[in-house]
């Protein structure tokens, strides 16, 4: 036995740490796993180790012809393998540790990510997208997803609908690729994070999650409710920032940004979304509105778009539709006077502003 126990360790002073220098997990699955919580992680790598050295030894065994049997004599088999009692109870721990720690990184209403937590997924993709073996030609795409009109949607569907609603946008996110992640900014926003997406594909990847929402069925039990008031269904307004490899960007400064991009695709009528696209120092910003299930490029350009006309009041013109839309609910009797005070106000302000403008 002593004579079996020996060969096995000279065996493994030969070959076992050459093998193990060797033996790593291939790049698209080393990919996703750079990608998972840093907890995680460890834990991944020590079972990988000890699953390895395990595989290792039975098969340098098998290869040196010696019996299959341990110092103690007890014959080796399959569950050798596995983790033994100890092992697995140690494991077990560290995983329902790790679940506590996530169940508060969650919104309790979606189930989607805190912002905090988005925050650190973001800093992790960002170093994951950089390492040297990444394609030369993926990015990472962060978005902010405002719902157009949410008040409206609380005020007709009462905010049980309100919540409905959310939670199905939520489940959009599901649909996800493993290694993008969601979160919950507040209120009706939210956010999306997409990881190593070739540059050619950021249109279609940002499209298909648009489109789902706008696919979004309203809950049976408000559906006559909608239908009665002009709720036609769901829509939103997309801010998003696509960042290249090697460019170098922080959370903050891509949370304003985004913020921003969806300041712009409310500007451009809602239901549509803007990209501002980071090449080294360079961006590219590009606008499109959905119109018929298809996507309507309004803007591409190497800054913002242009003030137009109208942007002198639109502050004054949108709080005005949003009042207009709240008596249309409420009040939908005192509509027509409305419009027509809020016509003549409209008015006013254009000219108080045209004339401003001139006297500069």
């Amino acid at each position: 036995m002593g004579e079996t126990a020996s060969a096995t360790a000279k065996i493994r002073k030969q070959h076992f740490d050459w093998f193990l220098s060797r033996a790593r997990i291939p790049d698209r699955v080393e990919r996703r796993i750079d990608l998972l919580p840093e907890d995680i992680q460890v834990l991944v790598s020590t079972f990988f180790q000890q699953y390895i050295r395990r595989v290792v030894d039975r098969l340098i065994r098998k290869i040196a012809d010696i019996p299959e049997i341990d110092q103690q004599g007890e014959v080796w088999t399959s569950s050798q393998l596995m983790l033994d009692d100890a092992e697995d109870d140690a494991l077990e721990r560290a995983m329902e540790q790790v679940r506590l720690e996530r169940a508060l990184q969650r919104d309790e209403l979606t189930g989607l990510l805190k912002y905090a937590a988005f925050a650190t997924q973001f800093d992790m993709a960002r170093s994951s997208l950089n390492r040297p073996r990444m394609p030369e030609d993926e990015c990472l795409i962060v978005a902010r997803v405002d719902l157009d009109r949410f008040k409206i949607i609380n005020e007709i569907l009462g905010h049980g609908g309100g919540d409905a609603i959310l939670t199905a946008v939520a489940r959009v996110f599901d649909t996800l690729r493993p290694g993008d992640v969601a979160a919950r900014v507040g209120g009706d926003e939210m956010a999306f994070l997409l990881n190593h997406v070739p540059i050619g594909h950021v249109a279609y990847a940002i499209e298909r999650v648009h489109s789902a929402i706008a696919s979004i069925q309203l809950p049976h039990q408000y559906q006559n409710t909608a239908r009665h008031k002009g709720l036609m269904g769901i829509t939103a307004s997309f801010g998003a920032i696509v960042i290249s490899r090697g460019t170098t960007v922080y959370f903050h400064d891509v949370d304003r940004e985004a913020d921003e991009a969806t300041y712009l695709a409310k500007r451009f009528g809602r239901d549509g979304y803007v990209v501002i696209t980071h090449r080294g120092d360079k961006r590219e910003f590009i606008a499109k509105r959905r119109a018929d299930d298809t996507y309507q490029e309004i803007w591409r350009g190497d800054s913002p778009p242009p003030p137009r006309p109208e942007d002198s009041t639109y502050e004054v013109m949108t709080s005005l539709q949003r009042i207009r839309e709240t008596v249309e609910v409420r009040r939908p009797d005192a509509l027509s006077a409305f419009d027509e005070k809020a016509a003549a106000l409209g008015t006013i302000f254009h000219e108080a502003q045209t004339s401003a403008v001139s006297q500069r």
